[in-house]
């Protein structure tokens, strides 16, 4: 009964709800239609975990309701986001899709700086920084949950050190033991 309520109240107060989206596809149609009702759809898209098809849909309806900027910004955060899984050429094009739009709005510095991100992430330059503390986190939990090779590959991204050498001794092949990662017994 609340939720009528509430879906009532949102119609009254801007009209129908935006329609789910679940495929770039489905964006590019929704903002050929109503960018504006495409771009509060990508919105919910994102918060239902859209991932980054939703963050590109939300971009590229920023656009199309002439928020260049916003859009460019939106691209060129997505593509630098190492959280975000995403294909290297997909990475590039975006960047270079941001540069287009840094320059429509006269942002040339941003435009050239997004250019040669671009050409970075194209031709495999640009390589993601490793934190040590993830490193090192990473290496703890493989180590705890038994996954021991994987553990040993992950300590060459460790500079050497006391905290390095601490790890590699937790590693079973340091103490006699076998680098076998441990069975699994559910798929």
């Amino acid at each position: 009964m609340r939720m009528r309520w509430l879906i009532l109240l949102g119609v009254l107060a801007g009209g129908a709800p935006a329609a789910a989206m679940s495929t770039l596809r489905e964006c590019e149609t929704a903002i050929r239609a109503d960018p504006a009702q495409a771009r509060e759809a990508a919105a919910r898209w994102i918060v239902l975990g859209g991932r980054a098809a939703a963050r590109i849909c939300e971009a590229y309806a920023l656009e199309a309701l002439g928020a260049t900027g916003v859009a460019a910004l939106r691209m060129t955060e997505l593509a630098q986001d190492r959280g975000v899984v995403l294909a290297p050429e997909m990475r590039a094009e975006l960047l270079r899709e941001a540069s287009v739009l840094w320059d429509q709005i006269g942002a040339e510095a941003l435009a050239a700086e997004t250019r040669a991100a671009a050409r970075s992430v194209s031709d495999g330059s640009l390589t993601p920084p490793v934190d040590p503390e993830v490193v090192r986190l990473a290496i703890r939990t493989l180590i705890e949950i038994g996954r021991y090779a994987d553990a040993a590959a992950r300590l060459d991204d460790l500079a050497p050190g006391a905290e390095a050498d601490a790890l590699a001794a937790r590693l079973p092949s340091a103490q006699g033991g076998v680098l076998a990662p441990r069975p699994r017994l559910r798929p």
